[in-house]
């Protein structure tokens, strides 16, 4: 196991900060220095290596991607398996937090949208340079959930267990070969129609997974603008 973690699991219970479908996240410290460490049951398992091996892929530092420090499993004190994802603390919490406690005026609402989109259309792009070989990802799970707000007013994209390598027309996931199971995931209040109509064109699946993570990015821009007191002042 890795050193850092050893001296971290001493400390991450210390604050539950949220709940999610696959986990728990709690505040931690690392080297005297706040993280996030997410907890997966052995049940999500999956979803735990999916979002790890994402974060791995070369190339995936990115002002707009959250920053992922290790990841690594233990037992519990009864014996259970766990499995941690240990990222920078976000202290701002999600988008859907933010918005619920702040409203924003115009520079600022599009300063919170444009770096949601640098993040996704960096996550979209494949990117080979050199050595290292950088795929298009589709999220194929993105909402204000998970997105997390910076300090300086930007954002970052997390929350990657169902993410999912775009190869041409080869969806990298294992487990996922059927189309039910390539298409149907995610949050539904943010499903596209298509994704609800089970009607994704996985004929050309690449640019359907794509619009899928586009049509969620709308309803992101939505919630934002929705809360910006330059067009509706009564916020």
């Amino acid at each position: 196991m890795d050193l850092y973690l050893i001296e971290l699991i001493t400390y991450i219970f210390l604050q539950l900060i949220g709940r999610g479908r696959y986990g728990a996240v709690y505040k931690g410290s690392l080297d005297e220095r706040p993280v996030a460490v997410k907890v997966f049951s052995f049940a999500n398992r999956q979803n735990f290596v999916n979002e790890r091996n994402i974060y791995r892929i070369p190339l995936m530092e990115h002002d707009n991607i959250a920053r992922f420090i290790v990841g690594d499993e233990r037992f519990t004190a009864d014996g259970r398996m766990e499995y941690l994802l240990v990222m920078e603390y976000y202290p701002n919490g999600s988008l859907c937090k933010y918005l619920s406690l702040h409203t924003s005026d115009w520079v600022s609402s599009c300063r919170l949208a444009h770096s949601i989109t640098r993040g996704l259309a960096y996550l979209h792009t494949e990117l080979p340079r050199g050595d290292h070989y950088k795929p298009a990802i589709s999220h194929r799970d993105l909402n204000s959930r998970n997105v997390l707000v910076k300090n300086d007013g930007t954002c970052v994209i997390s929350d990657f267990g169902l993410s999912m390598k775009l190869t041409g027309n080869r969806l990298v996931r294992p487990g996922e070969e059927d189309n039910a199971a390539i298409s149907e995931v995610g949050t539904i209040r943010y499903m596209a129609p298509e994704v609800l109509e089970g009607a994704v064109n996985l004929r050309d699946c690449e640019s359907a997974l794509k619009q899928v993570d586009m049509y969620a990015l709308g309803l992101i821009y939505w919630e934002i603008f929705m809360r910006c007191t330059d067009l509706f002042p009564g916020n």
